[in-house]
């Protein structure tokens, strides 16, 4: 058992992983955007969805990354960052700092933007305490 499975368990509906071609896709698409443990998540479930027993968080598959971002206009309004995820009314996303922010749909307001967690693994540690 890795630590996404004690993590994630009993509240977590994963996804397959990633394939390697779809990971090498992901990567040219990215370049190096994407933090490495990020990337390991994705091999165990590439995105699901749970309910925290607070908030209901959903990470996207790699496949959607590019369309959603570029349908939200992510880099127009967060430049620099790649959204992965959403709690219900707001973004998860990476900053330029590889931080795990959050913030409402449709605004790129500085002063809206929760920092989650400094990294993906331990934005893990601590999703379910997180609130609303």
């Amino acid at each position: 058992m890795n630590n996404y499975e004690i993590i994630f368990k009993d509240w977590w509906y994963a996804n397959p992983p990633i394939s390697l071609a779809a990971k090498a896709a992901l990567l040219d698409l990215m370049g190096g955007k994407l933090p490495h443990d990020y990337l390991d998540f994705l091999e165990w479930s590439d995105g699901g969805e749970g309910d925290t027993g607070v908030i209901y968080i959903t990470l996207w598959k790699s496949e959607d990354l590019q369309r959603l971002n570029e349908g939200y206009d992510i880099e127009g309004f967060l430049p620099g960052s790649i959204a992965i995820g959403d709690d219900g009314p707001n973004f998860i996303f990476f900053d330029v700092e590889k931080q795990i922010c959050r913030t409402p749909f449709g605004y790129g307001r500085d002063d809206l933007v929760e920092v989650l967690a400094p990294g993906f693994a331990e934005f893990c540690n601590r999703i379910k305490a997180i609130d609303q």
